[in-house]
């Protein structure tokens, strides 16, 4: 059975950007209070109008097992490979809540997150959302990050005699990490695969001047009557 919902969980392995990188942040005159009230206004607006801009909303909750494996390309010569795995949940088919567990060689982390579908009758539709991350070092350091998340996706063809079908993807995210006092952001463009029950993800990610990282995720997804 195909779903008729792309599930997005991406995010950057704190640890895979350590802070003598240097990162940065492309809007740095907006603050996170300003950005936190626009995603809210947003929010607001969209469940307002929700039933007026949905193609395929599915009323069967919709349950996915997410793995990942990520490559992080740096200067230094530190193993920056880490995988996740994680679930998803999504109700109406636009509610997506996730839970996904990191490890890597020194570290590992736990973040839960939040993103609301909006699939107008065009050819792109959008998701956007905010996520928490508990990350602690082997060491025993530990912190605390938020990020807000908005991005694009193609819609796809309308066509459901095929078995395949693409989906490219466009995001944004913000970081804030509170230990640290550190704001960054990130920019992933990819690509979506999805046949039957299962969808491959691989997307390339901007992190800074001197990293990026490519990222290759499994959804396999279910229907629950």
């Amino acid at each position: 059975m195909e779903a008729n919902v792309i599930l997005v969980d991406t995010t950057a392995f704190k640890a895979a950007v350590p802070m003598k990188i240097g990162r940065w942040v492309r809007f740095p005159h907006v603050s996170a209070k300003i950005m936190f009230k626009i995603l809210l206004f947003i929010m607001s607006c969209s469940f307002a109008f929700a039933q007026g801009v949905f193609v395929n909303s599915n009323t069967k909750p919709v349950y996915s097992l997410n793995i990942l494996y990520n490559s992080i390309s740096t200067e230094s010569s530190e193993n920056n490979n880490y995988y996740g795995l994680g679930i998803s949940n999504l109700l109406n088919g636009n509610n997506e809540f996730s839970l996904m567990y990191k490890k890597k060689s020194n570290a590992k982390s736990i973040e839960t997150s939040y993103l609301f579908y909006i699939k107008p009758q065009f050819y792109i539709n959008m998701n956007f959302g905010f996520g928490y991350e508990y990350f602690k070092y082997n060491s025993g350091i530990a912190t605390n990050i938020y990020n807000l998340k908005v991005g694009v996706y193609g819609r796809g063809s309308k066509d459901t005699n095929k078995t395949i079908k693409f989906h490219p993807l466009f995001n944004y995210e913000y970081y804030i990490d509170e230990n640290y006092d550190t704001e960054y952001d990130i920019v992933k463009a990819g690509m979506i695969l999805v046949f039957n029950d299962i969808g491959i993800e691989t997307t390339y990610s901007w992190i800074s001047r001197d990293v990026n990282e490519i990222s290759l995720k499994f959804y396999l997804w279910e229907f629950r009557n």
